[in-house]
Parts: structure tokens; C-alpha cells; sequence
């Protein structure tokens, strides 16, 4: 939610803390279970130079 409040609005000046207090209120006010996720990926053993690559899972492309 944060993340889309300043994509959205880029010169909103609002905390972390402050967003999830609405989202936690929000979601008891409506009844709205938080969805949890389970990761589908683990850690590999390590490999020779090379052979293996490493991924930004939280990178966003320009």
C-alpha cells in the first residue's frame, strides 16, 4: 500500500507506521483477512564462479 501511495502520489509525506495503522484498521473495520504468502523459492548450495546467477526479487525495472 505504501508503495502505491507514492507511485501515486510522489509528493505525499506519509510514514511506514502510518499506513499499516490504516491498513491494520481497515482490514478489521471490513473484515479483510491478510493474505499470507508462502515463499515458492529457497537457497541453493553454492556453486563454482559462473555457474549460478542471483536475482533482485525487489527491483523494479525502469
Amino acid at each position: 500500500m505504501e508503495d502505491w501511495l507514492k507511485e501515486r502520489y510522489p509528493t505525499l509525506d506519509v510514514g511506514g507506521n502510518t499506513v499499516r495503522s490504516y491498513v491494520s484498521e481497515m482490514r478489521d473495520i471490513y473484515h479483510i483477512p491478510k493474505v499470507i504468502r508462502v515463499r515458492t523459492h529457497e537457497a541453493v548450495e553454492e556453486l563454482p564462479m559462473g555457474q549460478q546467477v542471483q536475482v533482485d526479487w525487489g527491483g523494479k525495472s525502469p
